[in-house]
């Protein structure tokens, strides 16, 4: 019995000797060295190399000296506040193999000017994570293609802490969205990658609180709506990448909202890439005319079928002639067909008749709202006639046209009456004439009678009073020339008349501030 008790503890005391270790460690967190290769001194840097455990021990001599670490963690892990020891003079930072980092988990990399994140498994940057990295200048979030590293989603302030950052690159990632919140702190920031990502619209004010930025790069996305005031405050932007997206059009660009001055000034020096964008180059993009007087914009037409191929600079550098002011609205006849172009994306029209059309292939007799954000009048009547109200889609803009149809009854009848008068008058006219030439006749008949037939009567033998005869008749004859001519110019004036221009008369159109009216 006392044999067995003895082998039953034996059992027990090394059960206990396997067992207590790994509690401890377990409960402790047990910290392992971490494996490093040895330190190099590469251009005037030490630079090292660590793999290590969640809670690795990196060398003290790493610490110390070590300018540039990549250090790659051999599970993902959640790195938290404490997990990375302090470092007295690090300044680049490669770090790997994390699945999640918590606010603080940075904590101790207070030196870092440049931090790299790759080959990670985040799908989602907490508000505040790199509060700790106060002298940060460069942070890259890359989603390379051979890694696994996708973020899918920032929280509103990500980056706060972040004021002395200058480049910021978020490229190859899956971020669906980006708004202004996201971009809090970043004071400083002058360069910004959100290229090869998954967005779909800029919206308004989306860079506000990175007033620096000088380059934006927005390329290989699947934007189909930038919005005028997207870029609002970016007034020191001179490059804006809009490369391999669906974007067909967009409006003008505003940079400094309600400050046109600052607007003009500004644009001296932005250049806009489009390439790879489905344009259809009509009104929508018309804006570029005036732009191209002292900036640059890349691009080329995909539609309609005769500028396909066409640079956007040639086409648009004295504006499309159908998209010109003076040729847009003209009085029409009734029954013709009437096209209404709008340079707003998105637009939607009111009817003198109040109608409103929203969404393209909105129809009502004998109104069509196109895909390209004109209105058809399929077939003018008088009644037609009005104001017309396109409105951007967002509402803060409006374009008028005034149509006039005219009425052609009332056209014919004025037309009718206006010949009758002409021919009445000219009737009158000739009567009048023939009158006067007859009277001259028989005056002429009556001083020829007063000689004796076969009489000479030169002018020298005659008489006083058949002196004066003749001069009465040659006064008359002087007269009758004077009315003749007078005669022959009245008629040439009033064929004159039958020959009025019938062109159409054209009309300007205004854009007015949907507010202020």
């Amino acid at each position: 019995m006392a044999r067995c008790v003895k082998t039953h503890c034996l059992k027990f005391l090394k059960c206990l000797v396997i067992i207590l270790p790994l509690y401890v460690c377990n409960a402790n967190a047990c910290q392992q060295n971490c494996t490093c290769s040895p330190t190099v001194y590469i251009d005037s840097e030490y630079r090292s190399s660590c793999v290590c455990s969640e809670n690795g021990i990196i060398p003290e001599n790493i610490l110390q000296n070590s300018r540039i670490l990549e250090l790659r963690y051999s599970q993902p892990i959640v790195l938290r506040a404490g997990n990375v020891q302090k470092f007295n003079q690090l300044i680049r930072l490669n770090i790997s193999g994390m699945q999640f980092v918590k606010p603080g988990g940075f904590q101790g990399l207070e030196t870092l000017k440049r931090l790299v994140l790759y080959d990670n498994s985040m799908r989602v940057l907490e508000m505040n994570v790199f509060c700790n990295l106060q002298n940060l200048t460069n942070l890259e979030l890359e989603g390379r293609p051979t890694n696994k590293n996708k973020l899918h989603a920032l929280e509103n302030g990500t980056f706060l802490g972040l004021r002395n950052l200058k480049h910021l690159y978020l490229k190859s990632n899956a971020l669906a969205d980006i708004s202004e919140e996201y971009f809090r702190d970043l004071e400083s920031l002058d360069y910004l990658d959100c290229s090869d990502n998954l967005l779909v619209q800029v919206k308004a004010c989306t860079f506000i609180h990175a007033p620096l930025l000088t380059k934006l790069n927005l390329s290989k996305n699947i934007i189909r709506e930038v919005h005028q005031h997207a870029f609002a405050g970016l007034t020191k932007l001179d490059t804006l990448i809009l490369d391999g997206n669906m974007i067909k059009g967009m409006p003008q660009p505003l940079f400094s909202i309600g400050s046109l001055e600052e607007f003009q000034a500004h644009r001296d020096f932005l250049m806009i890439k489009l390439d790879d964008n489905p344009l259809r180059c009509d009104c929508h993009l018309n804006w570029l005319s005036s732009w191209l007087e002292s900036s640059s914009c890349v691009g080329s037409c995909k539609t309609p079928d005769n500028l396909h191929g066409q640079l956007l600079e040639p086409v648009y550098r004295d504006g499309l002639p159908q998209c010109q002011p003076n040729n847009t609205v003209q009085t029409v006849e009734p029954g013709k067909q009437l096209e209404l172009t709008c340079s707003f994306t998105g637009a939607s029209w009111k009817t003198p008749d109040r109608r409103h059309f929203r969404e393209h292939g909105d129809c009502g007799d004998p109104f069509c709202l196109t895909n390209r954000d004109s209105l058809v009048i399929w077939r003018t009547t008088p009644e037609l006639s009005g104001k017309y109200t396109c409105l951007s889609s967002d509402g803060t803009q409006a374009l008028y046209y005034q149509v006039h149809v005219s009425d052609t009854n009332s056209f014919t009848i004025a037309v009718v009456a206006g010949i009758a008068a002409s021919a009445f008058l000219l009737i009158v006219l000739i009567t009048v004439a023939g009158f006067k030439l007859s009277s001259r006749g028989n005056v002429s008949t009556r001083v020829a009678g007063n000689s004796p037939p076969g009489t000479p009567t030169p002018s020298s033998n005659r008489p006083d009073s058949i002196r004066g005869n003749d001069d009465r008749v040659f006064l008359l004859n002087v007269e009758r020339d004077r009315d003749s001519s007078l005669l022959l110019n009245e008629t040439a004036n009033y064929r004159a008349i039958f020959k009025k221009d019938s062109s159409f008369d054209k009309k300007n159109i205004n854009i007015y501030n949907s507010t202020s009216t």
